[in-house]
């Protein structure tokens, strides 16, 4: 009976735990099912929000360079300084009068804008007639709009350890002749405000404006990194960028020494540069991992809470069901003892009956040898009657 209690109360034991865990193992199989995909939908929403931080600091960059377009233009279309560039070039001997009002609208032009630090005016000779504020190095003079509505805007330049852009524009007269050109200095203070700001980027986040020129980068700005430091990845980005004008996004692998990077580029529409955001993966996944650990913990509490439920719920019942084992196994034991004693009785009542059976042929036989012996002994007598009666 003791055997018999350890016995169930081991089946209890494994009765409960079994089912706790599978109910345990399934909850947690359901749950990795379910956030799979949501894991990856987020990853995605984290790309997209790279790639909108990236799309915000390529239109400030397309903003500021349209900006210093519109102020050139402005400033060459400013119609007593082109008259008076049209009566410098049709007057060849007498000029003064004409550079000393152009210096003067030029001066007002220059400073109405907190942006523009100088401004050359060339003649339709391109030769230069004034000059204000900054001087511009004769190295970078461009008149690539010779003939052109078109702004051209120049690379970044460096001057006195400062960085500055030149905007070229034409001017035309009322018959859309050209008269002169124009090359605007501006500040890159902005433009540089833009390339560092980490807003959206973290602690790892990298932004790098540049353009592919003579068959290699060209780095304008970046918000850490130097030139000569450039990662093979980011080069190949802002080759996309401008020579392909292509926009998208870069993986790059993990490695011993670091958790891998994801690149995201950009062209500008406006000029021939490109813009690139470098963002470290786990960084950038460090929002979507945290939601999947609280998660993950949360699931796992709630696994423990129903698997503590189900037990709390199945000790009672596996009890009775124990007890009803026991019970039911009592009562087949009962039924095995009274079927065993029938079996006695019925081999002993066939015992009985076989020696009965048996007395029974020795009966027989017995009246079968007195018979014999009978019918002898009458003979017998009756052979000793003839024999009495012959004497006499």
């Amino acid at each position: 009976m003791n055997k018999s209690s350890i016995n169930s109360k081991e089946l209890q034991i494994l009765l409960i735990f079994y089912s706790a865990a599978g109910i345990f193992t399934i909850s947690v199989l359901v749950a990795i099912v379910s956030i799979l995909p949501l894991y990856k939908q987020l990853k995605i929403n984290e790309e997209s929000n790279l790639q909108s931080a990236l799309r915000t600091r390529t239109l400030a960059v397309e903003e500021f360079i349209s900006r210093a377009k519109g102020i050139a233009t402005q400033i060459a279309s400013r119609t007593q300084a082109r008259l008076e560039l049209e009566a410098y070039n049709r007057n060849q001997n007498n000029r003064a009068s004409a550079v000393s009002n152009i210096t003067r609208y030029l001066s007002d032009a220059l400073n109405r804008s907190e942006d523009v630090v100088g401004i050359s005016r060339f003649d339709r000779d391109n030769q230069l007639i004034v000059q204000l504020g900054l001087p511009i190095p004769q190295k970078f003079w461009n008149f690539s709009t010779q003939n052109s509505q078109n702004s051209h805007i120049s690379n970044p330049i460096r001057l006195n350890n400062q960085s500055y852009i030149i905007v070229s524009q034409a001017i035309f007269n009322s018959n859309q002749q050209q008269q002169g050109t124009d090359l605007v200095l501006f500040k890159t203070e902005d433009l540089e405000k833009i390339i560092t700001d980490y807003t959206g980027l973290g602690q790892t986040g990298e932004i790098f404006l540049g353009t592919f020129q003579n068959q290699q980068v060209k780095l304008f700005l970046s918000s850490i990194n130097q030139a000569n430091t450039l990662s093979e990845p980011i080069i190949k980005a802002l080759e996309k960028t401008v020579v392909i004008q292509e926009s998208g996004l870069t993986l790059i692998k993990p490695k011993f020494w670091n958790y891998g990077q994801i690149i995201a580029f950009e062209p500008l529409s406006k000029v021939n540069w490109g813009l690139v955001i470098k963002i470290d993966r786990q960084e950038l996944y460090a929002s979507v991992n945290r939601q999947l650990i609280t998660i993950a913990i949360l699931i796992v509490i709630f696994s423990f809470l129903g698997a503590g439920g189900m037990i709390l719920l199945l000790r009672p019942l596996a009890g009775q069901v124990i007890i009803q084992t026991d019970e039911l196994e009592e009562q087949l034991k009962e039924k095995n003892r009274t079927l065993h004693e029938l079996n006695n009785a019925q081999e002993k009542l066939l015992l009985e009956i076989k020696e009965r059976k048996q007395a029974e042929n020795l009966l027989r036989e017995s009246e079968a040898k007195l018979r014999e012996q009978k019918q002898e002994l009458q003979q017998t007598l009756t052979e000793l009657q003839q024999t009495q009666a012959q004497m006499i």
